[in-house]
């Protein structure tokens, strides 16, 4: 029996939906968070603007890598991911280690 390596596209399609539904509530949160003053303390409901702009910028970095990891997975290069730059020096390429691992976690290798 050979084995064969099959990429679950559809997996990570979802991840990377639920991280969007997550930035969608970051972005959110860094215009709407409450502010609540009780007993003398100053709390944020549900989390301060600046931790959600920090999960957001770090979010939308996995976000990025994941999309180019997709595209490498349906055979598209770089700059048809993100066209506005050229294949030959493109930003993604120092990121190559990373996009790699992401598809070795979305591979999986059957009998």
């Amino acid at each position: 029996m050979e084995t064969i390596e099959k990429i679950n596209v559809s997996v990570l399609k979802n991840d990377i939906k639920n991280l969007v539904e997550e930035q969608k509530n970051f972005k959110r949160l860094i215009k709407e968070a409450n502010c609540i003053v009780k007993d003398g303390k100053v709390y944020w409901d549900p989390m301060h603007p600046s931790m959600a702009q920090s999960k957001a910028y770090w979010n939308g970095k996995k976000l990025r890598l994941m999309y180019a990891a997709y595209g490498l997975m349906r055979g598209k290069k770089f700059s048809q991911t993100e066209n506005h730059y050229p294949e030959e020096n493109h930003p993604l390429i120092q990121y190559i280690d990373q996009i790699s691992k992401i598809i070795e976690t979305y591979s999986k290798t059957e009998k």
